[in-house]
Order: structure tokens, then C-alpha cells, then sequence
């Protein structure tokens, strides 16, 4: 698409023809965010297949090993909102230059911890770091990706963090069994040092840097911005509901995901089935995969019907449905379980809609502001879900010791899994409340 801008000085007409970015630069600085945030999602995800050996290495329990893991999810809901400020401010591409650079350094420092507060730091710093780029990456497509390609993006964004889940997974477990979890860290700072270096030298901020036409509506303007501007589009973005719906509702489906996926899903699967380390990785990678495999057909399927809500109401139900039934059913055989983990991923992909609906609710300026509030919001589920998990089964723990470390009862993590059931149960009453935006149709007046 190429047009014309005609400028007059001293008299004189000047014409520059500028055309969009081509699609292969666009998506490659897209990707470059992307497998950041697939960086992110692998670092989550890794506790699950080497539980044993943090308890070991560190000589803790369940609640501190739930606990220890939501370190990486403390830091990464802290920063959401800080990041789409300084995304206004210094702009994505020093963000994720930094944002690299500050997870190689806390993957080594998690790798080489000999202490449970050395594995803590490591993980607060990688955290704060990657939770940048999902802000980072979000921005850059308004600004790279035409506005009918965001939903859809959103939704392939989710499908390669699953891919980084995925190799977290059964992959890992065959690496950590062949190589120690300490090695498989330090080769994973390499990767994300090089995702650092290659930013830098691809990702410009803006189309316009580059002499293309931009698709953000708030191109090219200097970044801001003083405190008063900062604050004031704070309360802008506060003001709607859907910025509220979108921070409390997909907290839940989100937050079981990982939960499962990420941390206690390998051992349930154990207690329940008697599956070993690996099995166990396999089967919760279903649940990742089919995530992957719903958040883009969820997305395209959204922007073709110009609909967020049904979409985004009839996931969320039928997702909570499935997992009401995995967890109180005391009957499931092992088949029956994979196909409502398939069901309940594919239907989770509907929650990527949450940043759609989050800034199509809002002006354009606060955007930033407003992805950072969704993000902030999805990952406090696992932030929470995570340590109350782990605490409720130190509670229901029988006496069992197996090699040192504690074994639970499937009983115990029936119990366990009940806190999360309660918030899924009450997100599903609060998401028949979310206004429907028409894709950007009405920003600004829900």
C-alpha cells in the first residue's frame, strides 16, 4: 500500500512515497519478541519435570518448592505495568535489548545456586525480564502488523511460548537425566543472549525508523512523558470495565494452566496413575500443545465474526467445565483425561483475546498501559495458585518419605486443587460481564 506525503516549505512541494513495512520484516521483528517470551514460558514450564531434584538440592518441601517457584511469577507481575510505562518511555526495542540481557544473567544465576535464596534471586530477575516481553511484543505488532493481523498474532504468540513449554517438558527430562538441570540452564542463557544481540540489531521501534508508514495511530511522536501523563493514562485505563474483567478473569483458566502444566501436574499424575517423570511431562505437554493449537484458530476465528465476546465467553466455560470434572471425578481413566486436557488447552487459547479486548476497550495512547494491566492479571493466577497448591498438600501430607523427599496422596492433591477450583467457579460468573468491543470498533466507549 503506498501513499503520498506532500509538504510546502518556502513554497516548494515535496513529495516522499512511503508504502508499509514489508510482511517478513514485520513478523521477524514480531518473532524475535516471541521467542523471548518462549524463553519465559520454558523457564515456567522447567520446574515440573525436575521437582525431585530441586528438593533435593535445596532440601525443601512442596510448599517451599511452590513457593520458590512463584518467585519467577512475583517478579513478573510486578514489572507488567512498569513495562508498558517504560515502553512509552525508552521505547520495545531498548526493552528488549535489556530484557535478554537481564534473563541470561538470572539463568545463570539460578543454574549456578547452591541455596534456596540464590535460586530465588535467579528467578526474580528472570522473571522481571521476560514478563517484558509479551508488553514488548504486543506493542511492536500494533506498530509493525496491521490492526486485522493483532488478534491473530496475540494468538501465535501463545503458540510459541508453547513451544518453548513443550521443550521444557519430556525434551528436558531426557536432558536433565542425561546432563544435570544446572547445564541445561546455562545452555539456555546462551539462547537468550542471543535473541539480545539480535534485537538490537533488527528491531527498530517504530516502522517509520526504517522509512515505512506505521500502523500505530500514535507514530512517530517523541516518548513522553512526564509523571502527571503517566498517572493520569493509568486512571484512563482503570476507568473501563473491561480493563477490570480482563485483570481478574483470565487469572483463573491461566493460572491452572501453568499450575498444571508448569509445576504439579507431573507429580498428580504420578500419585494418580503411577506415570513416571517423563510420561507424566508428555501428558501435560498435551495440554500446552492443544493451547497452541486454539489461541490462533480462537483468534482468527474472532477477527472473521468482528466478536470478541462469545468467543472469548464460550472458552472460558467450557474449559472450567473440563477441569471441574478432571479434579472431582474420582474415576478417569488415563484416555479419557488426555482428551478433556486436549479440550481444556484448546479452549484456554481463548484467553490471548484478553489483550484484544483489553486494548480495543481504551484510546490508543494508554494501550501500552493496558496490556501490561491484562498481563499483570493472567500471571497472578500462577503467582497464587502455585504456593496455595503447595501449602495445602504440606497440610494433607500421610508421613510418606520416598529417597528424602515427601510423597503425596492423590487424596492431598484432590485437596490441593479445590482452592483453584473456587477461583474458576467465580471468574465464570464475572466473565458474562465483559462488553463486547467489535474489534476496535468502539475503542474508547465500553
Amino acid at each position: 500500500m503506498n501513499t503520498s506525503i506532500k509538504k510546502q516549505p518556502n513554497n516548494a512541494a515535496i513529495t516522499v512515497d512511503r508504502e508499509y513495512p514489508p510482511s517478513v520484516l514485520s513478523w521477524s521483528i514480531w518473532g524475535l519478541g516471541a521467542m523471548l517470551y518462549a524463553v519465559g514460558f520454558f523457564q515456567r514450564t522447567a520446574p515440573s519435570v525436575m521437582t525431585k531434584e530441586l528438593m533435593v538440592d535445596f532440601n525443601i518441601t512442596a510448599a517451599a518448592l511452590g513457593q520458590l517457584a512463584s518467585f519467577f511469577f512475583y517478579a513478573y507481575v510486578m514489572m507488567q505495568i512498569p513495562t508498558g510505562i517504560l515502553s512509552s518511555i525508552l521505547g520495545p526495542r531498548k526493552l528488549m535489548v535489556i530484557s535478554a540481557f537481564v534473563t541470561t544473567a538470572g539463568t545463570i544465576l539460578f543454574a549456578i545456586s547452591n541455596n534456596f535464596v540464590v535460586a530465588a534471586s535467579g528467578l526474580l530477575m528472570v522473571g522481571g525480564a521476560v514478563a517484558m516481553a509479551i508488553v514488548i511484543t504486543l506493542e511492536l505488532a500494533g506498530r509493525w502488523l496491521p490492526p486485522d493481523r493483532f488478534a491473530i498474532a496475540s494468538g501465535l504468540i501463545m503458540v510459541v511460548g508453547v513451544i518453548g513449554a513443550f521443550s521444557a517438558g519430556m525434551p528436558l527430562r531426557i536432558m536433565i537425566s542425561e546432563f544435570g538441570w544446572r547445564a541445561c540452564m546455562v545452555c539456555l542463557s546462551g539462547f537468550s543472549f542471543l535473541i539480545g544481540v539480535l534485537s538490537w540489531l533488527i528491531i527498530k521501534d517504530d516502522p517509520s525508523e526504517k522509512g515505512y508508514l506505521s500502523y500505530s495511530q500514535k507514530t512517530a511522536e517523541k516518548k513522553q512523558t512526564p509523571k502527571t501523563t503517566v498517572i493520569e493514562n493509568i486512571k484512563t485505563s482503570l476507568s473501563y470495565r473491561n480493563t477490570w474483567l480482563m485483570l481478574l478473569v483470565p487469572c483463573s483458566l491461566i493460572g491452572a494452566m501453568l499450575s498444571f502444566s508448569g509445576l504439579w501436574g507431573v507429580p498428580y499424575l504420578n500419585a494418580r496413575y503411577g506415570l513416571d517423570a517423563q510420561k507424566g511431562a508428555l501428558i501435560c505437554s498435551v495440554l500446552l500443545i492443544s493451547f497452541a493449537v486454539g489461541s490462533p484458530i480462537l483468534g482468527y476465528i474472532s477477527d472473521h465474526q468482528n466478536l470478541r465476546k462469545p468467543v472469548y465467553i464460550v472458552g472460558f466455560l467450557l474449559a472450567a467445565v473440563f477441569w471441574f470434572a478432571i479434579i472431582l471425578i474420582e474415576v478417569v481413566p488415563i484416555w479419557c483425561l488426555v482428551i478433556m486436557l486436549v479440550i481444556i488447552g484448546f479452549f484456554t487459547g481463548a484467553m490471548p483475546l484478553s489483550y484484544a479486548i483489553g486494548r480495543e476497550s481504551a484510546p490508543v495512547e494508554v494501550s501500552g498501559i493496558i496490556t501490561g494491566i491484562v498481563v499483570t492479571g493472567i500471571m497472578i493466577g500462577p503467582a497464587i495458585v502455585q504456593p496455595v497448591t503447595g501449602w495445602v498438600l504440606d497440610r494433607h501430607w500421610s508421613g510418606i518419605l520416598e529417597t528424602g523427599i515427601r510423597i503425596y496422596t492423590i487424596e492431598a492433591y484432590r485437596s490441593a486443587f479445590i482452592p483453584m477450583l473456587v477461583w474458576i467457579g467465580i471468574s465464570s460468573l464475572l466473565v458474562l460481564g465483559i462488553k463486547e468491543t467489535y474489534c476496535g470498533k468502539k475503542r474508547g466507549e465500553l
